[in-house]
C-alpha cells in the first residue's frame, strides 16, 4: 500500500482574501513579498504619494535580488519582472505587483511540493 505525506496548506498568497477590493488607500506604501521556504521577504518602502512614488519599486526590487533569496529571473514570471523592475525596465503599480509577488509565491510552493514528493519517490498527480 502507498504511503503519502500529510500535506496541509493555509495558504493564501500575498494578499489576504479578507481584503476590500473597493477600498481606497491613499497611503499604500511601495513594497515586494518575496516567498522563501518557511518564510516570506518584504521588501517594504514608503506612501506612494511621497517621491520617488512607484520609482522606488526600483531599489525595492533590487533589495529582494541582492538578499541571497533570489533564485533568479527564470523560476517565474513575477521573478522575471522583479529583474526588469532592478534594471529599471518596469516600476509596476499594486495591482501588477500583487501579481509580480503572487506568481513567484505559487511558483515557489509548486517547488516545494514537487521537492516533498520526488523525495518520498511519489508520482505527482496529474490533472486531464
Amino acid at each position: 500500500m502507498e504511503t503519502f505525506p500529510n500535506l496541509v496548506f493555509g495558504d493564501y498568497g500575498v494578499r489576504s482574501p479578507r481584503s476590500f477590493e473597493d477600498v481606497i488607500s491613499p497611503h499604500t506604501n511601495g513594497k515586494i513579498r518575496y516567498t522563501l521556504e518557511k518564510r516570506m521577504l518584504v521588501a517594504r518602502g514608503h506612501s506612494l504619494q511621497e517621491p520617488p512614488k512607484g520609482a522606488q519599486h526600483y531599489e525595492l526590487a533590487r533589495m529582494i535580488m541582492n538578499s541571497g533569496h533570489y533564485v533568479g529571473d527564470s523560476l517565474s514570471w513575477g521573478d522575471a519582472r522583479i529583474a526588469a523592475c532592478a534594471n529599471e525596465e518596469f516600476k509596476g503599480n499594486s495591482t501588477q505587483w500583487i501579481a509580480i509577488d503572487t506568481n513567484h509565491h505559487i511558483e515557489a510552493v509548486l517547488v516545494e511540493v514537487l521537492s516533498i514528493t520526488a523525495q518520498m519517490n511519489l508520482q505527482p498527480a496529474v490533472l486531464v
